[in-house]
């Protein structure tokens, strides 16, 4: 049996855990945390396949954790998807420029956020021996 992907969520909303827990847990190995400085603390021992952040959150934002993990070698290549409710150009232009893959806006489909999770994991797999592999 394949192991399952790792799938980091972290949003200072509840019930927007709690609909990720509902969404993911029977597919992925999915932890959650509810601040960005815990999902930076969670990452020194936990590594995700692919990481759904709120941009919006009291301690430090969507964008700012983007930044932070992309300057973290072994997260380079893993794929961040924000899931936030600022639908403002310039906030998705921000996530793009902080480092993130993609950019949905709350409320969420869930059929068209979890076709997104598999695309991007997809994605990042097809690149990664592409990545090491010699030329």
């Amino acid at each position: 049996m394949p192991q399952k992907a790792k799938l980091l969520c972290i949003d200072d909303n509840p019930l927007n855990l709690k609909l990720m827990i509902d969404l993911f847990r029977h597919d992925y190995d999915i932890k959650v945390v509810n601040s960005a400085l815990k999902g930076v603390e969670l990452l020194k021992t936990y590594t995700p396949d692919i990481i759904l952040l709120d941009v919006m959150m009291p301690d430090m934002d969507g964008y700012e954790f983007c930044q932070l993990v992309r300057k973290m070698p072994q997260f380079a290549l893993t794929p961040i998807i924000f899931i936030t409710a600022k639908s403002n150009p310039e906030d998705e232009k921000q996530a793009y420029a902080s480092g993130g893959n993609d950019f949905i806006t709350k409320p969420i489909i869930p059929i068209s956020l979890q076709a997104k999770v598999a695309m991007h994991l997809k994605l990042a797999a097809e690149a990664r021996p592409a990545s090491t592999s010699k030329s």
